[in-house]
């Protein structure tokens, strides 16, 4: 089960992050993108559909650069455990990361799987965010990070050696979740 612990902290057992934990899913319908208010997010959609064209699955140094439309303010510190989905409605791309301000280590109070996606017809965009926590990270920033990472390659090493089940909640039923979807 999927729970929005909104301006609660990480879900479940932790309080106090730095940033309130985020969970949504969110279909746009992207057919009028060509007329204001929407050009804005052109670029936005047009990185996605390479993205989606191409599948990159990492990059030597410092992540892809994915996107992300509704958190501006913060860079990725990683991008980690690229995958890509197919479902009956679309495809798209999950990938862990971590929002940050600045030179950060991994913890859980930034930690969160995205995902991107496009509807088969083209006119559905589905975006997802999710807050995750992992047993082996810790739960907050500290003067002393346990992971402290100088590449993405390293964050993502470290991230595909935990199983899906292993995160709160689970990568495997968030992805089936978002399968789920019926976009007619």
């Amino acid at each position: 089960m999927l729970r929005n612990y909104s301006g609660n902290g990480p879900p479940p057992y932790k309080r106090g992050s730095f940033f309130p934990s985020v969970n949504r899913l969110t279909v746009y319908t992207i057919t009028d993108v060509q007329s204001a208010p929407y050009k804005t997010i052109l670029p936005f959609l047009e990185k996605w559909r390479n993205i989606l064209r191409q599948r990159p699955k990492s990059e030597p140094e410092y992540g892809l650069g994915f996107p992300d439309y509704l958190m501006t303010d913060c860079a990725h510190l990683v991008e980690a455990r690229v995958e890509y989905a197919n479902y009956s409605w679309g495809e798209g791309c999950f990938y862990i990361t971590q929002y940050c301000q600045g030179p950060d280590s991994l913890a859980n109070d930034t930690l969160y799987f995205n995902f991107e996606g496009m509807s088969k017809d083209c006119k559905y965009w589905v975006s997802g965010q999710f807050n995750i926590m992992h047993p082996k990270l810790p739960d907050r920033h500290g003067p002393e990070p346990a992971h402290r990472i100088d590449k993405s390659t390293e964050a993502d090493a470290l991230l595909r050696g935990f199983e899906d089940d292993s995160f709160t909640p689970s990568l495997r039923k968030i992805k089936a979740w978002v399968g789920s979807l019926k976009i007619d």
